[in-house]
C-alpha cells in the first residue's frame, strides 16, 4: 500500500510517503528555509575570476552564488572556448537559476542556462540536446519521444522528457512544451527593475510534490488542510480523485501514523537495524560518514556469515537513510570487513538495487581495499539535520539541538490537537525565540491561531540556554491569569 500524507495545517509544510506502513520518503518545507533549487533570480555579477573560469553573482542571499563559464549560454552557441572575462563583466545584470543549494560554508551554484520544469518535460532554451529519462525503459516509447523532440526544438533549444511523459499523449506533451516555452520567453523579455531579486520561485510545495511524482503511485492521499484539495486535483486525473481523503482526526496527521517518532529518530546518530546491528551516521564539512557495526548480532556459524548478514541488512537500510535525511555530496560507508569477492558483490548488488528507488541520482564509485564504499549523491536541498537543528550555543557548536523554528512548529501542531477543548485557555512557557515565531509578525499568527482553536493562548518567557517550551496549565482565563500572577 503506497500512502502519501500531507501535513500542511501549520506554516511548516510536510509530506511523507509510506510503503506498507514504512516511511520511505520525507519532504519538509519551512518558510525561512524554503528550497531554492530551480528558482530563477535577477542577479548582478560582483566578481569575475579568470583563473577559476567562474563568476560570483549577488542574488540577494547571504552568500554570493557561484557561476561557472560552462553554465553560460555562450558555451552552447559556440564551439569555441571563451575566457569568462570576455563573456561577463562586474556589475552586469543577468538571470540565473539555482542548480545546487548552498550551505553554511558556501553559496549556491547557479546557471544562466535556464530550465522550465513541468510534470512531464523540461524546456531548456539553451539546452541544445534531447534526452529521455532512464526510467523509461521501453525503447519504442523512448524513440517516439526523441522523434517528437526533434520536431519541437529549434536553434539552441533542448528538451528533457521526465518519467511521466511515457503516460502522456503527443498532444498533451506539445501543449505542455508550448506553455513552458511561452513562460520562458515571457520571463526573459521582462524588464526587472529590482536587482538582485527572485523572479520565479520554485517553493510551491504541492507543485514540487507533483514534479517529484509523489502523487503518481499513491493509492491513498491523506491531507489535513481542506484548502489543498483544489490544488492537489490539478495534478491528478479525474479517475484518481477517489484516492484523496481529508484527514479529520483529533490527533495530528503525522502523530497518528507515527511519523513524528520517525523524524525524531532521523535526527540521531545511531540507527538500529532489525538484526541488532546498527549504523553510526556522522557529518563533516566535506562529507557524510556511515559506520556499520555488528552490535548485538553475533551470527550462528562464522565471522564471514556475521559480516555478510550485517552488511546486507545495512545495504538495505542505508539508501533509505540517504533519502530521508537528504544526505548529499561525498558519502563514505565503512562496511564490516569482507574478504571474499563474492560477498562484496552481493552487498553491492543489494545497495545498487535500493539506490534505484531514489529520485535523486547517486553514483557508486566502488569499494576500497578497506571495504569502504564511496558514493556521491546529487545535492538538491539542504540535509534534514541542517533544516531541523541549530548549532548549539551552549557547547560552542560541537553538538546540535533541535532548532527554535522546528520546536515552534511542534508546539503549533500540539495546540491543534487541543482544538475545541473544554477549557477556555492554555498557559505555555517558552523561550523568547519560540514565542516570537508563534506570535508571528505583529502578533497576527497567534491571533489567527486562537480564533481557529477556540481558546486563549497565554505565553510567558522561559529562561533556558536552548530553545524549549512546555505547557504549564489549561483552565479558565481567570484561573490562568491568577496562577501566572502568583508565579511572577
Amino acid at each position: 500500500m503506497h500512502t502519501l500524507l500531507i501535513n500542511a495545517k501549520t506554516l511548516e509544510k510536510r509530506a511523507a510517503v509510506l510503503e506498507n506502513g514504512k516511511l520511505t520518503d520525507l519532504k519538509i518545507q519551512q518558510p525561512a528555509h524554503a528550497a531554492i533549487t530551480g528558482s530563477i533570480y535577477a542577479g548582478r555579477v560582483v566578481k569575475v575570476v579568470s583563473g577559476m573560469q567562474a563568476a560570483f553573482v549577488d542574488i540577494g542571499l547571504e552568500k554570493n552564488a557561484y557561476l561557472s563559464a560552462a553554465d553560460l549560454p555562450a558555451s552552447v552557441s559556440s564551439s569555441k572556448k571563451h575566457d569568462i572575462v570576455s563573456l561577463l563583466h562586474e556589475g552586469e545584470k543577468l538571470f540565473v537559476q539555482v542548480k545546487k543549494e548552498g550551505d553554511e560554508w558556501k553559496g549556491p551554484k547557479v546557471s544562466a542556462k535556464l530550465e522550465f520544469t513541468g510534470t512531464s518535460l523540461v524546456y531548456m532554451p539553451y539546452g541544445n540536446y534531447i534526452a529521455v529519462s532512464k526510467k523509461i525503459e521501453d525503447g519504442k516509447v523512448s524513440g517516439e519521444l526523441r522523434a517528437l523532440g526533434e520536431a519541437l526544438v529549434q536553434n539552441t533549444e533542448g528538451v528533457l522528457y521526465r518519467t511521466a511523459a511515457a503516460m502522456k499523449s503527443t498532444d498533451e506533451l506539445k501543449e505542455e512544451w508550448l506553455a513552458l516555452k511561452e513562460a520562458g520567453h515571457r520571463l526573459q523579455m521582462d524588464k526587472v527593475n529590482k536587482v538582485p531579486s527572485v523572479v520565479l520561485s520554485a517553493d510551491n510545495f504541492i507543485k514540487k510534490l507533483a514534479e517529484e511524482h509523489l502523487f503518481e503511485n499513491a493509492e491513498k492521499i491523506l491531507y489535513d488542510d481542506h484548502q489543498l484539495q483544489k490544488e492537489i486535483t490539478q495534478y491528478l486525473p479525474e479517475h484518481r480523485f477517489e484516492v484523496l481523503e481529508y484527514y479529520t482526526g483529533k490527533e495530528g496527521l503525522f502523530s497518528a501514523f507515527k511519523i513524528e517518532e520517525e523524524i525524531d529518530k532521523l535526527q540521531k546518530r545511531i540507527v538500529w537495524l532489525k538484526n541488532g546491528a546498527y549504523l553510526v551516521i556522522d557529518r563533516t564539512e566535506a562529507m557524510f560518514v556511515i559506520d556499520v557495526n555488528s552490535g548485538k548480532y553475533t551470527g550462528k556459524t562464522s565471522y564471514r556469515e556475521t559480516a555478510l548478514n550485517v552488511n546486507l541488512e545495512a545495504a538495505r537500510e542505508i539508501p533509505r537513510q540517504l533519502r530521508l535525511r537528504n544526505m548529499s555530496g561525498i558519502i563514505l560507508i565503512d562496511f564490516i570487513d569482507m574478504k571474499e569477492k563474492s560477498d562484496q558483490e552481493k552487498v553491492l548488488k543489494v545497495i545498487a538495487a535500493e539506490l534505484k528507488k531514489d529520485r535523486i541520482h547517486t553514483r557508486m564509485a566502488g569499494l576500497t581495499e578497506l571495504n569502504i564504499l564511496q558514493l556521491t549523491r546529487k545535492k538538491t536541498e539542504g540535509s534534514l539535520s541542517a533544516l531541523l537543528q541549530d548549532h548549539c550555543s551552549v557547547c560552542g557548536g560541537t553538538g546540535r539541538v533541535k532548532g527554535a523554528e522546528a520546536l515552534a512548529f511542534q508546539l503549533e501542531r500540539l495546540l491543534w490537537e487541543h482544538q475545541y477543548m473544554e477549557e477556555d485557555g492554555m498557559w505555555i512557557e517558552a523561550t523568547p525565540d519560540i514565542i516570537s515565531l508563534l506570535k508571528g509578525e505583529g502578533g497576527t499568527h497567534l491571533e489567527q491561531l486562537e480564533a481557529a482553536l477556540h481558546f486563549r493562548i497565554f505565553l510567558t518567557e522561559l529562561k533556558e540556554p536552548a530553545p524549549h517550551f512546555h505547557i504549564r496549565l489549561t483552565g479558565s482565563t481567570e484561573e490562568l491569569l491568577t496562577r501566572m500572577k502568583k508565579s511572577n
